[in-house]
């Protein structure tokens, strides 16, 4: 509020040095008005000797005024260069330096790492409950353990700086006596006093951020395997008891064998008693847009039937339906639409893998950002080498 205020002030001294500035102009060229009795240009006839009149008089103003509208371009100069110079000074105080980084630099760079850090939090949590839930990936309980240690450390962290910035802004007496960050007025956070104390770590704002852009993200590391794992339909065949359909498959055999029938025609799958075909309840058919676990009887049947002309059956048939645990966890996790046309983005298996993707790609930009303006002589990423956002990038 002081900041706009100081603002508003300069601004009125600046329209009152424009408005005395415009009444002072000269009515005519040169600023003076010539006496009527004045000689001719190119006249030899002497001026007469008046004296009650000058030789040039200014025009339409008297000297009081002359010396009034000094006086308030003056003083309006003043107080816009005063409420210049107290604005700057308010900026200086409101928005410190840290260190060498401008403030909004480093506070902008700080929200977007903890935001997304939150992101993708939150896209684990839900992922590693679900899958558990419905039963379809479950973590080890090494996996959730880490990833609630690694949620506590990312929230400390963030208090941490919270807290920082908190009391620059609420500063007790007692904090004066506590570490800054290099040269500005700003406190050092808890963790970054404890690297420098207990590892010997020389940091600076740009070595801070490109740790905290490169350990946020870390545990998304320990679930690496599962991830990725793909959502397999659950097997009906396995589910009545037809384990092993060696017989089924075989080319003497095909179609019929080990207490089923395949209709060739349409897919369908049904009970065979040696005599009569029986429908499966509800009826079962195998499909290529379900994802069919490679151990199940239902994968067999998908590369049995795809085997053109008698030839024998693809080894590992491929299934382009199926989906990443992260995509089909997230997806489901809202409300089923009513019909196809009403889905949104919220249920679409492949935005949240491209989205939980390109939050894991921002981290390491940012990084690779932050290395390249920290690379130098005397720094440790000088030692990786040069273009460390392009290498990060580069994946």
């Amino acid at each position: 509020a002081n900041c706009f205020q100081e603002c508003a002030g300069a601004l009125a001294a600046f329209k009152s040095l424009q408005r005395v500035a415009m009444e002072s102009e000269p009515s005519q060229p040169g600023g003076w008005h010539v006496r009527d009795d004045a000689p001719a240009v190119g006249s030899t006839e002497a001026p007469s000797e008046r004296t009650d009149v000058p030789q040039a008089v200014p025009s339409g103003r008297s000297s009081v005024q002359e010396a009034t509208s000094r006086s308030s371009v003056h003083a309006a100069a003043s107080y816009a260069a005063g409420a210049a110079s107290r604005t700057s000074a308010f900026i200086d105080v409101a928005m410190p330096r840290v260190g060498e980084v401008p403030f909004l630099t480093f506070t902008v760079f700080a929200v977007v790492l903890f935001a997304f850090t939150a992101f993708t939090d939150s896209i684990l949590v839900t992922v590693t409950v679900r899958a558990h839930m419905n039963e379809h990936f479950t973590f080890p309980i090494a996996v959730s353990a880490l990833n609630g240690i690694w949620i506590v450390l990312q929230i400390l962290l963030f208090a941490d700086l919270i807290y920082v910035f908190f009391r620059y802004y609420r500063p007790r007496p007692k904090d004066d006596d506590k570490p800054r960050i290099g040269d500005s007025r700003v406190r050092m956070p808890k963790s970054w006093y404890c690297l420098t104390r207990c590892f010997n770590a020389e940091l600076n704002p740009r070595s801070y951020l490109l740790m905290l852009s490169l350990l946020l993200p870390l545990n998304a590391l320990v679930f690496y395997v599962g991830l990725g794992h793909p959502v397999y339909t659950p097997s009906r065949l396995q589910d009545a008891g037809y384990y092993n359909i060696t017989e089924l498959v075989k080319l003497d055999r095909w179609p019929t064998g080990n207490g089923l029938r395949v209709d060739v025609g349409t897919w369908e799958v049904f009970m065979w008693d040696g005599k009569t075909a029986q429908e499966f309840v509800p009826r079962l058919f195998i499909t290529s847009t379900e994802c069919y676990s490679d151990s199940s009887p239902e994968y067999r049947l998908l590369a049995q039937l795809r085997a053109k002309g008698g030839n024998e059956a693809e080894d590992y048939p491929k299934q382009a339906y199926c989906e990443a645990l992260i995509g089909t966890m997230m997806a489901g996790s809202f409300a089923e639409p009513a019909s196809t046309n009403e889905k949104t983005w919220r249920h679409d298996e492949d935005k949240w893998d491209e989205a939980f993707e390109f939050a894991l790609r921002l981290f390491s930009s940012l990084a690779g950002i932050v290395a390249d303006q920290t690379e130098g002589a005397n720094t440790m990423v000088s030692l990786v080498g040069l273009s460390f956002l392009k290498d990060m990038t580069d994946v």
